[in-house]
């Protein structure tokens, strides 16, 4: 009878095992690094600038910021006479692996709402749509 309980709790502690190293394994059938990915989402974080030109001013900022958390800010300010914040937006961002791009899900506060997508080349992210214009966005870290 003692026998029989140990051979269960056997079996129960074993199951147990293989139980919690499958959840830690992908899809692929490798572990998964969550740290890693951490990591490489601290190293995107930061913030981002570009000046836009603009013709009858002296230019615009565009500044991204890019918190560890995914949260994001993104910031237009004119740099006329005097300097004025023209519209900031925020929301959250993610990352694809390929091709290497950042996911901005945006929000503003009268309640537009989309999603931008920038490519990282080095230490830029470059939108190549025209939101900005026809020449698109390049943001370089700073």
């Amino acid at each position: 009878m003692i026998k029989n309980r140990i051979t269960r709790l056997g079996v129960i502690v074993l199951v147990a095992l293989l139980w919690v190293g499958c959840k830690n394994m992908t899809q692929s059938g490798k572990p998964e690094d969550k740290f890693q990915e951490t990591d490489y989402l601290n190293n995107l974080a930061g913030i981002y600038e570009a000046l836009l030109p603009r013709a009858a001013e002296m230019g615009r900022v565009v500044t991204l910021t890019l918190y560890s958390d995914g949260t994001c800010l993104l910031a237009e300010k004119d740099l006329g006479q005097p300097p004025k914040t023209v519209a900031i937006r925020y929301g959250r961002w993610d990352h694809s692996d390929f091709p290497d791009r950042i996911n901005l899900h945006l929000s503003s506060d009268s309640g537009a709402k989309g999603v931008l997508s920038f490519e990282r080349v080095e230490n830029q992210l470059v939108h190549s749509g025209n939101h900005f214009g026809k020449d698109g966005l390049t943001l370089t870290r700073h």
